[in-house]
């Protein structure tokens, strides 16, 4: 399954959408102003993060990302070296959990056949940064030989933009950068200069929407004492959630039966949060869904279901999901997280 969206100044492209691809961290450790720094000074803090040979060696990111319409998801995304990959996604209306993948393991809960949906072989590829002044926002999980993979490029969103962008002190050395575009898009970034980890949150919210299209509340890279790896419910364990698909090599029939079950999945979360999407699936499934059903069977068997991932997954979201305002403008972010902590080993270098 490939999932991705591109974003420019307005227009959107695409349906779903969800993202990562892990490399190489890159920020400064512990840099000092003896003045106010200006804007040009904090995009050269902002890192770039990638997985590979040479990349980080634990990475936790966690933040809310707006896709179509109403479509919401709380993502937690972490990477652990050489070669483990998570991606947890819930709704953030009941936290409901939406996809569940770790290392080569992948699980869909699909609200429009009351099933879960396991694939036992998958690659993770997730990309989030601008290029050529588009949002590239891309996430897929497909069988492949390629090494699954995270990038995050936080320069990327401010490229170009220094003369325009307004730096205001927080406290300490903290700083935020904002930074509205001629379009009217607005970019939000929380910066403490002298943290080893300098990005503290990100904000985009593109112009005409109510609602930020993309909020990273959390980024952390190197802890020196990351929490332990999360693991992965067993068959026996989902068959008793709920009813459990999978590929099959059966026959053709089996496999478009199982397909096109999938594809009515995806599209039927998509259009429980998007009521403009509910005549579209009807006509393409040749169906009239009872959506009022399909949301009872949801609020019923959710639950059931994160508490299945929850003895499973010790990374939480963070709680914090979201502090924006629903006045049709950007909250100026006012709360801090955390840092990560301090490592005597660098791994990661600057940048320019």
């Amino acid at each position: 399954m490939r999932i991705s969206q591109r974003r420019s100044t307005v227009k959107k492209h695409g349906p779903f959408l969800c993202a990562v691809h892990a490399l190489v961290v890159v920020c400064a450790p512990d840099v000092g102003f003896c003045q106010d720094p200006k804007a040009e000074d904090l995009i050269r803090l902002l890192p770039l993060v990638k997985t590979g040979p040479e990349g980080c060696r634990n990475l936790k990111i966690s933040g809310r990302f707006n896709f179509v319409g109403e479509m919401q998801l709380d993502l937690l995304i972490l990477y652990r070296a050489p070669d483990r990959f998570a991606v947890y996604a819930t709704e953030p209306l009941h936290g409901t959990p939406v996809f569940y993948v770790n290392d080569t393991k992948y699980l869909i809960h699909g609200p429009a056949d009351n099933r879960l949906f396991f694939f036992p072989e998958a690659r993770l590829e997730c990309i989030l940064g601008v290029v050529n002044e588009k949002l590239h926002f891309n996430f897929s999980i497909e069988k492949d030989d390629e090494p699954s993979s995270i990038s995050f490029d936080a320069k990327s969103f401010f490229a170009g933009s220094a003369p325009a962008c307004v730096v205001k002190r927080r406290e300490g050395s903290t700083y935020q950068m904002t930074y509205l575009t001629p379009g009217g898009n607005f970019t939000s970034a929380v910066v403490d200069s002298k943290s080893r980890v300098p990005l503290k949150r990100l904000t985009v919210t593109h112009g005409g929407e109510a609602d930020p299209f993309l909020v990273i509340h959390e980024f952390a890279v190197d802890e020196a004492d990351p929490s332990p790896w999360p693991s992965f419910p067993s068959r026996a364990e989902l068959a008793a959630t709920m009813r459990v698909d999978e590929p099959s090599d059966v026959g053709l029939m089996e496999d478009l039966a199982f397909q096109i079950s999938f594809s009515r999945s995806v599209f039927g979360r998509l259009s429980m949060q998007n009521k403009e999407m509910r005549r579209s699936y009807d006509k393409c499934f040749l169906t009239r869904t009872d959506w009022a059903k399909v949301e009872a069977d949801d609020r019923r068997n959710g639950p059931r279901v994160r508490a299945l991932l929850d003895k499973h997954i010790t990374m939480r979201l963070d709680p914090e999901r979201s502090d924006h305002a629903s006045t049709g403008k950007p909250a100026i972010l006012d709360k801090l997280f955390s840092t990560a902590p301090q490592s005597k080993t660098r791994f990661f270098d600057f940048k320019d």
